[in-house]
C-alpha cells in the first residue's frame, strides 16, 4: 500500500470547462450571442489567448501495486490508485466582455489503473533509480466552480481517458527513513487530453 502526494493531473480540465459552459449557456454554440463570456474547453489551454495564473495544484492518492520479476532488473507492474485533487486558476483580465477577474476551481476524485514495466537503471549506496513505462486509464468525478463579481457557476461532471506513461523515480536507502520514500516524476500522453507532467513523493507501507 502506498500514499502519494503530487501536483495534480489536469487532464480533465478541458472536458470539465466544456460541461460547465454547456450548463451555463444551455449548450449554445460559440457563434450565438449567449456565448459572450467565452468560457470553454480552451480557456485554460497553454496555447489559448486568455491570460491566466495557476494558483496551486495538488493531489493525494492511495494505491495498491503488484510487481512480478521478469528478467534481470525488469519487473512487470500493475497499479490501482484512488485519489483526490484540487487545482485553482486566476484570470486577471476575465474572459470575453467580462473584464472582472475570474477564479476557476476544480475538485476531483479519480480512479486510475495502470500496467507497465519497471527497469532498475542504477543502484548505489545513495539509492536506486528506476525507469517506468506503460499504459493506463482513468475516470474522474469533477466539481467545477467559476466565480467573479458577476459569475457564480458550479457544475459536476465526469471525465475519463486512456494514456501512455513514462516516468523516473528515485528511492533513497531504506535505513535513511522510517518508511520507504520514493521521489517520482511522470509524463502521461492522453488519447484525447494532450500530455501532463506530475512530480511528487510516495510513501510505501
Amino acid at each position: 500500500m502506498s500514499l502519494m502526494v503530487s501536483s495534480d493531473d489536469p487532464y480533465y480540465i478541458s472536458s470539465a470547462l466544456t460541461a460547465t459552459s454547456n450548463q451555463f449557456f444551455g449548450g449554445a454554440p460559440p457563434s450565438t450571442p449567449t456565448s459572450f463570456v467565452d468560457i470553454d474547453g480552451d480557456t485554460l489551454s497553454p496555447t489559448g489567448s486568455t491570460p491566466f495564473e495557476a494558483k496551486y495544484s495538488h493531489r493525494i492518492g492511495v494505491s495498491g501495486t503488484v510487481t512480478i520479476p521478469l528478467r534481470g532488473a525488469i519487473q512487470a507492474v500493475g497499479r490501482i490508485t484512488i485519489s483526490s485533487g484540487q487545482s485553482r486558476f486566476y484570470l486577471p483580465n476575465g474572459v470575453g466582455i467580462l473584464v472582472d477577474p475570474i477564479n476557476i476551481g476544480f475538485d476531483h476524485q479519480s480512479l486510475r489503473a495502470e500496467l507497465g514495466l519497471s527497469f532498475a537503471l542504477s543502484e548505489t549506496r545513495f539509492g536506486t533509480t528506476r525507469l517506468e513505462g506503460g499504459a493506463g486509464g482513468v475516470v474522474s468525478r469533477i466539481s467545477t466552480k467559476v466565480t467573479s463579481a458577476l459569475l457564480n457557476v458550479q457544475n459536476n461532471s465526469f471525465s475519463g481517458d486512456g494514456y501512455l506513461f513514462a516516468g523516473i523515480e528515485f528511492q533513497p536507502p531504506a535505513n535513511w527513513f522510517t518508511s520507504t520514500i520514493i521521489l517520482k516524476t511522470r509524463v502521461r500522453v492522453y488519447r484525447a487530453s494532450g500530455f501532463t507532467i506530475q512530480s511528487g513523493i510516495q510513501f510505501d507501507f
